[in-house]
């Protein structure tokens, strides 16, 4: 079912080390921002543009706390909120 509905996300390309999963998912937010980008079985549908908002807002509040410069971990549960 997952290919059938999602064909373009079978074109999966590797990460280098020196990428991350935001730069990968950037390149998605300039061309097709409303094209979904992660559907999440019995819940949401979220678009390229809605997850560059939530990421820019949760950056925002880890700078606002951290130093310039600083590393910070994040634990939380596996969800996509």
């Amino acid at each position: 079912m997952f290919p059938t509905m999602f064909p373009d996300m079978l074109k999966c390309r590797a990460m280098s080390d020196s990428d991350n999963l935001f730069f990968t998912l950037a390149a998605g937010f300039a061309d097709q921002p409303e094209r979904c980008c992660l559907a999440c079985p019995g819940g949401a549908d979220w678009s390229f543009s809605e997850l560059d908002t939530l990421s820019g807002r949760m950056a925002s509040a880890l700078l606002e706390q951290a130093a310039p410069g600083d590393r910070v971990l994040v634990q939380i549960q596996k969800s996509p909120e």
